[in-house]
């Protein structure tokens, strides 16, 4: 389609067409992609005939700029939480290993008890990362199924929740191995008794938590087109 078919076909276009549009124009851009529109074709993509459709369009484009802000800041937070949750556990855990001998009963108590601060804090927080998968594709079906990041970002979140998932497996593998250990289990005895407390579970994903990151970004959204009406 060249550029004068674009600008006649723009009043006939619905809003949901214009943000499809426009964002497929900027998402080549993020891609280090030649972009297909003209600066006149933009122009007359955001000429409305009416305020509501201005709206719908700006609200979409809103919710799609606040998700590449926050969302992406939120995954690399939430990756570097969770990564420093796994090092304790691991550094607790080679404790509990290696200086068995070196503390007294109530010290050595107080270790079992850390790793299981330790785990707690992890799964809570890769919970919440894991969250953060599941609502990507939530909010993308709901904003006409255009992917909200450039190559580079869904690239760089895929290797966010890929390290995590492998420092997980990493941790829980050591724990079971030193737990089917005939000599290991009778130094970590807490842990062979309620070892699943002592793993980071990999639980099913909890659908209320992904929507209720879809809600809060609507809403921010919602709260920034109100100031500017």
């Amino acid at each position: 389609m060249n550029t004068p078919d674009l600008i006649k076909l723009a009043p006939e276009l619905s809003a949901e067409e214009r943000y499809k549009i426009m964002t497929a124009d900027w998402m080549a851009k993020a891609n280090g992609e030649q972009q297909v529109m003209m600066e006149s074709e933009r122009k007359a993509m955001v000429r409305f005939p009416t305020t509501a459709m201005w709206r719908e369009y700006a609200t979409s484009v809103v919710t799609f700029k606040l998700v590449n802000t926050y969302w992406t800041s939120e995954i690399q937070i939430r990756k570097l939480r969770t990564f420093l949750c796994y090092q304790a556990a691991m550094h607790e855990f080679e404790k509990i290993i290696v200086d068995f001998d070196d503390y007294p009963k109530d010290e050595r108590a107080k270790q079992f008890e850390n790793l299981k601060g330790y785990v707690a804090d992890y799964n809570e927080i890769i919970a919440g990362l894991r969250s953060y998968r599941d609502a990507i594709p939530l909010l993308e079906r709901e904003l006409c199924g255009i992917p909200f990041f450039s190559n580079a970002t869904r690239d760089d979140i895929a290797e966010a929740f890929k390290l995590v998932e492998d420092a997980t497996i990493m941790y829980n593998g050591i724990v079971r191995h030193f737990s089917e250990d005939k000599e290991a289990r009778k130094i970590i005895k807490p842990i062979v008794n309620d070892i699943t407390t002592y793993l980071v579970k990999d639980a099913a994903p909890d659908p209320s938590r992904a929507e209720t990151l879809v809600a809060q970004i609507k809403e921010l959204a919602e709260s920034e087109m109100r100031s500017r009406d």
